[in-house]
């Protein structure tokens, strides 16, 4: 019985850990789920203001770090707006601007399961 616990206590203690992991990088995996992430990974760069950047801090400082985000309006430009997060479950609207037939919006509902957010609904979703 007490290898038992042990393993459980373990189970719970590693859940934890990758969903503080995952709290970190909701902002990226928001970014990444969007259909044209491919070009976007390919840009130099992306451009954002702090005003279009509406999450904590640290997801912030994580999210400028994982991508090449500078400050600016020049393309692509990337907003991302964590609407409200419960830990497991959040929403999220995700933008970016490359050109008037380059723009994509995708507002959706994300859980996070082990520390990797999946998309389960799309509120608005898009694309020109």
């Amino acid at each position: 019985m007490q290898r038992n616990s042990k393993f459980i206590l373990f189970l719970v203690a590693v859940y934890l850990l990758t969903l503080m992991w995952g709290q970190l990088r909701l902002p990226t995996a928001t970014i990444e789920s969007l259909s044209d992430y491919p070009s976007l990974k390919a840009a130099p760069s992306l451009s954002t203001s702090s005003e279009k950047l509406k999450m904590l801090a640290i997801q912030k400082w994580y999210l400028k770090r994982s991508m090449n985000i500078v400050e600016g309006n020049t393309p692509p430009h990337i907003s991302v707006e964590v609407t409200w997060n419960f830990g497991i479950a959040a929403r999220v609207h995700t933008s970016y601007y490359s050109s008037p037939t380059g723009a994509e919006g995708l507002d959706g509902l994300y859980i996070c399961i082990f520390g990797a957010w999946f998309r389960i609904h799309s509120f608005m979703h898009v694309m020109a």
